[in-house]
């Protein structure tokens, strides 16, 4: 399954859920790998850490591979294996970081390109996309996991747009986070129904539970 793990505000705690997720695959003896499209803001690389980085990521992905013209051939340029230790399992977690943050990210993020729709080389695929197919066509994982942008970005519009198996919302009981929500919900569910398309699989996660006292939790389950 290709699953992107979306919250619209920040502090939700998708990060770490998701890297506990892949763990416990892992540890059941999958193979999972993990892509870190939150390039605003990238936080897996520092969860699932690596002491020998790839020289690229996500980022550069996107920007070559339409400059090549092709697939790049080894995805491990971009990606990393998480060392296990000494933990005893025939699964394993690679790890797509956004990038390496050095004094040339943000040049590069400013080279992305979102709005373009028409890419030639990949069938009018976006490169983020083939980047998810080539994952799946090379690499052959039992998961694929992806952590999105929080907000309106360009890389959740993208992932919430019907490319993924599965979406993973994050969120709390106030308006604003509902406010968000509401988008993703819509965009996933009512959107697709209106253009004769069946509704997107979604679960939808209460992130941070408040600790009632036993009255009030009795009280909240009956309502």
């Amino acid at each position: 399954p290709l699953v992107a793990f979306y919250s619209f505000k920040g502090g939700m705690g998708r990060t770490t859920a998701l890297s506990i997720f892949a763990l416990s695959r892992t540890l059941a003896g999958e193979k999972v790998v993990v892509v870190d499209c939150d390039l605003d803001a990238p936080g897996l690389g520092s969860i699932l850490v690596s002491d020998s980085p790839p020289p690229f990521g996500v980022v550069d992905y996107l920007i070559e591979a339409p400059v090549l013209g092709e697939r790049p051939n080894d995805l491990r340029d971009y990606s990393y294996l998480v060392d296990l230790g000494k933990l005893r399992t025939a699964g394993s977690l690679r790890v797509f970081p956004a990038g390496k943050l050095d004094g040339n990210y943000l040049g590069k993020m400013a080279r992305l390109d979102f709005e373009t729709s028409d890419h030639p080389v990949f069938e009018s695929r976006h490169p983020l996309e083939e980047l998810l197919i080539q994952i799946l066509d090379d690499l052959n994982p039992d998961w694929v996991l992806v952590d999105s942008r929080t907000g309106f970005s360009e890389t959740a519009g993208m992932l919430l747009s019907g490319i993924c198996d599965l979406h993973v919302l994050f969120g709390v009981q106030s308006d604003q986070s509902w406010d968000g929500l509401a988008y993703a919900i819509r965009k996933l569910g009512a959107e697709r129904v209106k253009h004769d398309i069946p509704q997107a699989d979604a679960l939808l996660i209460h992130s941070m539970v408040p600790d009632f006292r036993i009255e009030e939790k009795e009280k909240l389950l009956e309502s």
